[in-house]
């Protein structure tokens, strides 16, 4: 996955607010957006009442309606928040030309072609290797390492990643849970240090986490805590590891939508989208972390009374930060997020390890065909047998129609 360290005031390493506290840094989210159906649409404005020519007294036009804000978030309850649609109305604010309708109706294509090939199974692993069969091996979304995709603006966005099928290990979970969603499926995000993945919420399902960036491959919690430092004071807190609904989610994607802000000098807007963050989603690390650079920002550009009460938030944070468990994306080892390897395949000896934000399809194993005549891969090698979906989940196959 990307290492995020962005700094508000430096476009030079885009993926984590560069100030830590104690050190003059600090954690930033990536920048990624998420929409709601009607959330973030502004509203029409009601039209006047018509004046008459007849000597009646004129009528004063009707009030106009409050525009929407980041600040209607936090009034939508779990069940009416459409986690793709939002993100895609956070984008438009940024990329103003794009149809939030048009890429939404992307998803709901997604979603379609999911449903059609699960046949209305109840079985989550089959669900699982449908949604893994439509996303990365039909329509061959993957995740990339590379820094155009990891450290620019725009690739933290939703309709990015539905134009180039290229994206980080924040918009592929993203777009992961907004299929899953729209299928009814139990999927939500989750977070560890500097990363995200995706789990199918079932308590008698064993193998619930789904490696978004390495074909929806199965990565237990235990390896994820092991290789991003995730410590027992932060899993018991909540802080990482944990299942986030989707109200925390917006809170995720307010929080790095307003990273993206701070990089424009925009502190007061950056504030205002963390400080719901915070509140949809109290411990998001991220959120925090970031909420006190900005407050530091703010200190050194306000009077001296006003200094003090901006580093005084500042120093709020902080502790929260610390109550949380808190690590640092900077800490975190370079092999996890830069690909190395992590954990062999869960159903095959020999298949290879499986590595967060796998660029490209590993290579193909010579002489070997897959059903539909493609070459098959070292880690696709069951995909050969003579079934609608193949043991390896995160490479599942169908039969061609």
């Amino acid at each position: 996955m990307s290492r995020r360290v962005l700094h508000f005031f430096g476009f030079s390493a885009l993926l984590s607010l560069g100030v830590a506290l104690m050190a003059g840094r600090f954690v930033t989210r990536k920048n990624v957006p998420l929409s709601t159906k009607t959330a973030l649409r502004p509203a029409p404005a009601i039209a006047p009442n018509p004046v008459t020519p007849t000597p009646q007294p004129r009528t004063l036009p009707a009030p106009q309606r409050r525009s929407a804000s980041v600040h209607d978030l936090l009034h939508l309850p779990e069940d009416k928040i459409d986690v793709g649609r939002v993100a895609l109305t956070l984008a438009k604010e940024i990329y103003p030309d794009i149809d939030v309708a048009a890429y939404s109706a992307q998803i709901d294509l997604l979603a379609d072609e999911v449903r059609r090939l699960a046949g209305g199974s109840q079985d989550p692993d089959l669900r699982v290797r449908c949604l893994n069969t439509v996303v990365y091996r039909d329509e061959r979304y993957r995740g990339s390492r590379d820094a155009v995709f990891t450290r620019t603006p725009e690739y933290f966005y939703l309709n990015r990643l539905l134009d180039t099928k290229q994206g980080n290990c924040l918009t592929m979970p993203l777009l992961y849970v907004a299929v899953g969603q729209r299928l009814g499926w139990p999927v939500y995000l989750v977070t560890v240090p500097d990363h995200f993945f995706v789990r199918y919420a079932d308590p008698a399902f064993h193998e619930q986490n789904i490696e978004a960036t390495s074909g929806g491959a199965y990565v237990p919690d235990e390896r994820y805590a092991e290789d991003f430092l995730v410590s027992e004071t932060s899993r018991q807190q909540g802080t990482y590891l944990r299942t986030l609904t989707y109200r925390e989610t917006l809170g995720v994607l307010a929080a790095t939508h307003a990273v993206r802000f701070g990089q424009h000098g925009q502190m007061e807007k950056a504030i205002t989208y963390l400080d719901v963050a915070v509140k949809l989603n109290p411990r998001d690390v991220g959120a925090w972390a970031n909420l006190a650079s900005a407050h530091q920002a703010m200190a050194k550009r306000s009077a001296r009374s006003e200094a003090q009460k901006h580093l005084a938030v500042a120093a709020q944070c902080a502790k929260k930060l610390t109550a949380l468990g808190f690590v640092h994306p900077l800490d975190v080892p370079l092999t996890p997020s830069m690909g190395g390897p992590l954990v062999a395949n869960r159903r095959t000896e020999e298949s290879p390890a499986i590595v967060y934000n796998d660029p490209v399809l590993p290579p193909s194993r010579p002489g070997t065909l897959l059903p539909d005549g493609t070459p098959s891969t070292p880690d696709m090698t069951r995909r050969v047998q003579e079934q609608p979906l193949a043991s390896d989940r995160n490479t599942s196959w169908r039969p061609r129609q």
